[in-house]
């Protein structure tokens, strides 16, 4: 739900909760960065979003946005699925490792002003998540005031461009802030946003809590302690890695992450007179992302982690007293699995995707392997195919052309350049080339078919009354005559004459 213009906050929903989904479309071998939104892509989206529309939810969660490229198409997709976007712009150090010099915030500014002018008035966009976890970010953490000094200037370029839209109601946005230090950040902006124009603050804060199977007994009154802005849940999960078992373990994750989101609603829908206004949350994630172990923590030393290959899938990640194995798998966070089977790539659900989808919508999701299976059909990649495959083939007919193809013999490339290079050389020579290849008269061999030439004469047929020769014949140069397909016993060779196509046959060895 976006705000009324003018309101500068948004209001609580009674019944439009967020149910939101983490959603990084990677795919085992992908790294981190890599362009997870794109057109090329299209064919992951087309499988992923109706599989997150019939477990019950009503938005994604996005994180890799790339600044250079426009996402039309995929918001399009989540449009058409009836999926709301929480969009993300990058304000990471990774980008942009200084945000106080003048030089830099005009980078970050016009990035920004682009971002807005291509995605933000989208239908399918709910609200707009600047940065992520900045308070974790060494370049930000000891910057807090200049990092909100910024994001106040950048909503207010949002508003600008929400009026110069003409759009009925503000783009929403929030900061997602990680649980460790979120209090002091939480309280150093609302104490700078007293007395700033209320349209040219955050809209809502966006916390990313990661505490086993509960989010905390105190923390909705603890939230609201520090400020009376709505909240959105924008990250929660649970792996589904048992560290102790050294196995997967489903059952705890679908445990934990509906005891969670049961937190979560019930904190919306029974809100007090002091209770803050709860927006709804986010599941992480979607799918596994192999990728992750490659950030684990370096003292772990254990399963091989950290792990930079992301071909492979391990348990790497960080320790964690909120677990009940003292430990959270990074790359076992998906409500669906990754696998590969016979060349496509598959989903398997985990009973923590039809866990929710009970909670969300009531409903047990049938699905299909159609459904979470499919082809590498990736338009870059059949593009680098067929280019491969084009090249291969000049390759082939340059080494393996009709000159070369009986091998390295005089005759045959003799009988190739009088082709080619002599079309005015007559039937008889031609007939005597072939015939000395083939080991004896033309004549001994089969009767002719032959075709008019252009002056209109017809070439005399071939006597077939001698005995065939017992040596073993070379087959033919073959795959010139589409006229003579189809014949059993005898393979054709063809003679282009000035008067047209020669064609005889000849015993083929048994």
């Amino acid at each position: 739900m976006r705000s009324p213009a003018g309101m500068g906050r948004l209001p609580c929903p009674d019944d439009q909760l967020i149910r939101g989904v983490g959603y990084s479309p990677s795919l085992p071998g992908d790294e981190w960065h890599s362009d997870l939104y794109a057109p090329s892509r299209r064919w992951l989206h087309d499988r992923d979003l109706p599989l997150i529309r019939a477990m019950g939810a009503t938005a994604v969660r996005l994180w890799s946005w790339d600044l250079h490229r426009v996402y039309t198409g995929f918001l399009d997709a989540c449009a058409r699925h009836d999926l709301k976007v929480l969009i993300s712009f990058p304000l990471r150090s990774a980008w942009y490792p200084d945000i106080s010099s003048p030089a830099a915030v005009h980078m970050i500014v016009r990035d920004f002003t682009n971002f807005v002018s291509a995605h933000a008035h989208h239908d399918a966009v709910r609200m707009i998540l600047v940065g992520n976890e900045p308070n974790l970010d060494d370049s930000y953490a000891a910057h807090s005031h200049k990092f909100f000094t910024l994001v106040n200037k950048l909503i207010g370029i949002l508003r600008v461009h929400d009026t110069e839209a003409g759009r009925p109601a503000v783009t929403p946005v929030c900061v997602p802030l990680a649980m460790a230090s979120a209090a002091e950040w939480i309280s150093a902006y609302e104490t700078k946003a007293r007395g700033l124009d209320v349209n040219h603050t955050l809209d809502a804060w966006c916390l990313q809590v990661y505490n086993g199977a509960t989010l905390g007994a105190d923390f909705f009154p603890w939230y609201a302690s520090l400020s009376d802005r709505p909240v959105l849940l924008s990250e929660f999960g649970h792996d589904a890695f048992d560290m102790v078992l050294a196995r997967e373990d489903d059952a705890s994750q679908e445990h934990a992450v509906l005891a969670v989101w049961r937190e979560i609603e019930g904190a919306a829908l029974g809100r007090g007179a002091n209770a803050p206004c709860v927006l709804g949350g986010a599941v992480f994630e979607f799918s596994d992302e192999w990728w992750k172990g490659m950030s684990a923590d370096e003292e772990e030393g254990i399963l091989g982690c950290p792990d930079p290959n992301p071909f492979r899938q391990r348990p790497c990640g960080f320790a964690s007293d909120a677990f009940d194995d003292g430990h959270l798998s990074e790359e076992y966070m998906g409500v669906m699995a990754q696998y590969q089977e016979r060349g496509a790539h598959c989903l398997r659900p985990r009973s923590a995707y039809t866990g929710l989808a009970r909670a969300w919508d009531g409903a047990d999701p049938y699905l299909s392997r159609a459904q979470l299976c499919r082809g590498a059909l990736d338009p870059e990649v059949l593009i680098m195919w067929l280019v491969l495959l084009v090249t291969l083939a000049v390759v082939a007919c340059f080494f393996f052309g009709p000159r070369h193809l009986h091998g390295s013999g005089t005759v045959v490339r003799s009988m190739w350049d009088n082709l080619w290079d002599h079309p005015a050389r007559d039937e008889a020579t031609l007939r005597g080339q072939m015939a000395d290849f083939y080991g004896g008269p033309a004549a001994e061999h089969a009767p002719a078919r032959e075709t008019p030439s252009n002056d209109g004469a017809e070439p005399a047929a071939a006597d077939d009354g001698s005995d065939r020769p017992s040596t073993t014949r070379r087959t033919p140069m073959r795959g010139l005559c589409p006229e003579l397909d189809g014949l059993v016993r005898h393979s054709p060779a063809c003679i282009l004459l000035p008067g047209g196509v020669q064609e005889w046959s000849l015993p083929r060895s048994e």
